[in-house]
């Protein structure tokens, strides 16, 4: 064999065999290299193609524990849901069903909550009644989370909302109501940044907390199923990259839920409702007294993003 000939079958051999070790490294968890591809990511991340701002999708940010200070007799008297903003977090619930009854009448199509209500609670009878009424629109959260002690063994559980918001089904399992959803965010155990979202959950994976067979939707995959387009929710039940819209704060700006109340506001900034019509409205923290923030690839000192703006 002549060498012209030869040094191409060398360097494919060489490549061959580079290629071979760092998919063998890859594929048994070689530390190094998985940082090194998630730097990559959030390189891309930093300087790459961003998701574009949703029109459809809008994000009301509970910012303060109190609106006293900026609030009039006048606007009290007009909205006397405000008065219950008034007073400190968390507020009645009635706060909660006038404000999903306000947006379903102005034609919102999803009201998404990033909220727990695992116990019972002042207004649990006005929110109950909006939460039946308007079943088809609206979603909830609940959160998995550890059973103390079991941290090793990956045992889970999933407290349900109480039972004076939404009856518990005959067997049990909270899963079986689509006005609810998970709202946990897992980051990447190595360096604890968020990459990668979970839209399903299936009970293999709850370390025997579901029923076999059963599967568990993301507050986000809930809300996309109730506005029409379950065929963007990700069949995987695994973990997939995402992609930012923008560093935190700089994609979906919060919306103070005192001004869905205000006449003035609801008319011109709103355009009498108009403004939520065929949208996805979140509603959650947008504060870090909730202590809800993660951190990002946008590395700044201000790389912590609001739970909600992940959702």
């Amino acid at each position: 064999m002549t060498p012209s000939v030869k040094r191409p079958l060398i360097l494919t051999a060489l490549c061959a065999t580079c290629t071979g070790l760092l998919l063998w490294l890859y594929t048994s968890g070689f530390l190094p290299l998985l940082r090194l591809e998630d730097y990559s990511h959030d390189l891309r991340v930093l300087l790459g193609r961003k998701t574009p701002i949703d029109p459809r999708l809008i994000f009301i940010g509970i910012d303060k524990d109190s609106y006293e200070d900026f609030l009039g007799e006048e606007d009290l008297r007009q909205a006397p849901v405000l008065k219950m903003m008034c007073e400190r977090f968390p507020w009645s619930r009635e706060v909660w069903a006038a404000l999903i009854e306000r947006l379903v009448q102005a034609g919102a199509k999803v009201v998404a909550l990033d909220l727990l209500f695992p116990a019972s609670g002042p207004g649990d009878e006005a929110l109950r009644r909006v939460l039946e009424k308007h079943k088809d629109r609206v979603v909830i959260g609940v959160n998995f989370n550890r059973v103390p002690g079991e941290q090793e063994t990956g045992i889970m559980r999933l407290p349900p909302p109480s039972a004076t918001l939404l009856p518990e089904p005959a067997s049990g399992a909270v899963v079986e109501d689509d006005r609810v959803g998970f709202v946990n965010v897992w980051p990447e155990d190595s360096d604890g940044v968020m990459r990668r979202a979970r839209y399903r959950i299936a009970a293999e994976q709850t370390g025997g907390l579901l029923k076999p067979g059963v599967v568990i939707e993301s507050l986000a995959a809930r809300s996309l199923r109730k506005f029409g387009r379950p065929d963007a929710i990700p069949s995987t039940t695994e973990p997939l990259l995402f992609r930012y819209t923008g560093p935190p704060g700089l994609g979906y700006r919060p919306i103070p839920p005192h001004t869905i109340f205000l006449p003035d506001l609801w008319k011109n900034n709103y355009r009498s409702g108009e403004f939520f019509r065929d949208k996805i409205v979140l509603v959650g923290p947008a504060a870090n007294f909730f202590q809800d923030e993660h951190a990002t690839p946008f590395t700044r000192p201000s790389s912590q993003m609001l739970g909600p703006e992940l959702h």
